[in-house]
């Protein structure tokens, strides 16, 4: 008898859409701004490369992966047979800061009229919108097989496997969903869904068999079921850019509206509920 016991931490950090050292003062400019307290913005225009503008225009992305983990096997072989048996735990915390376009963003139809202040659309986060999010979920596993040597040329396996991770949470509550899609609105707070993992037990057989009875050749063969287990970095996407926590919304140029007089800096206020647009339905 065998007994395995591992203990590992693992820690990961990665961004992206990170902007550093200005050069030059008028990309840094508050007095610009299309959203108050931020840099200038991002211009759409047709005719020109999409996406320029001012120190974090674009959004950024970071992530915070930091997963404890404890593993413990045991095999034992006795007569025939010889099993393997074990569990496994892990703890996810992913933490992650998403931010698209925070500063705004005007659309212009051709070069002309963005030098003539004629723009289209314009688009930007409702004040109080973030993305930052602190998801946290927990995995368990173990497992049992059998490998039962019937003759001394044949070995047939036999086992099965559980998974079961917990249902994702957010460690402010910051966390929405449209369950059904005849909901009227969103519904905040846990639990994020339903749990499909309760019963994901997997099943597997197999075999090992040597034909020509001289340990030279082996003929190999197996079954089974797998899951795929719904882990935080699935959501990643989706749970910072859910309402109500996070706002979009967009206004077009009209006479309603008339977005020139607005340019640069005070298009936000013509933003309402009644602009606001989906990001991610899940």
């Amino acid at each position: 008898m065998i007994n395995n016991s591992r203990v590992g931490v693992t820690r990961t950090w990665a961004g992206n859409e990170l902007d550093c050292c200005v050069q030059l003062p008028l990309l840094d400019d508050l007095s610009l701004s299309f959203v108050p307290g931020v840099p200038v913005g991002t211009f759409n225009t047709t005719g020109l490369r999409n996406g320029f503008g001012g120190v974090g225009q674009g959004g950024l992305n970071k992530f915070f992966y930091t997963a404890p983990q404890f593993y413990n096997d045991l095999s034992w072989t006795r007569g025939r047979h010889s099993i393997r048996t074990g569990f496994a735990f892990e703890r996810v915390l992913d933490n992650l800061d998403e931010r698209n376009r925070p500063n705004g963003l005007w659309t212009f139809p051709s070069i002309a009229a963005m030098l003539q202040v004629q723009p289209t659309q314009f688009s930007a986060q409702f004040p109080g919108t973030d993305g930052i999010r602190g998801l946290r979920n927990s995995i368990f596993g173990g497992y049992i097989q059998d490998d039962y040597r019937i003759r001394p040329n044949l070995t047939i396996n036999l086992g099965v496997r559980y998974d079961m991770a917990t249902v994702i949470k957010e460690v402010n509550g910051k966390i929405a969903n449209l369950r059904y899609i005849t909901d009227a609105t969103v519904t905040a707070g846990d639990p994020y869904y339903h749990n499909p993992t309760l019963k994901n037990f997997a099943p597997r057989t197999g075999f090992s068999w040597d034909p020509f009875k001289d340990g030279k050749t082996a003929i190999r063969g197996g079954v089974g079921m797998f899951d795929i287990i719904p882990l935080p970095h699935i959501f990643v996407s989706i749970v910072p850019r859910s309402a109500p926590y996070y706002q979009e919304g967009s206004v077009s140029d009209s006479a309603v509206t008339p977005l020139a007089p607005a340019f640069p800096g005070q298009a936000l206020r013509l933003l309402s509920p009644s602009t606001i647009q989906a990001t991610h339905i899940e």
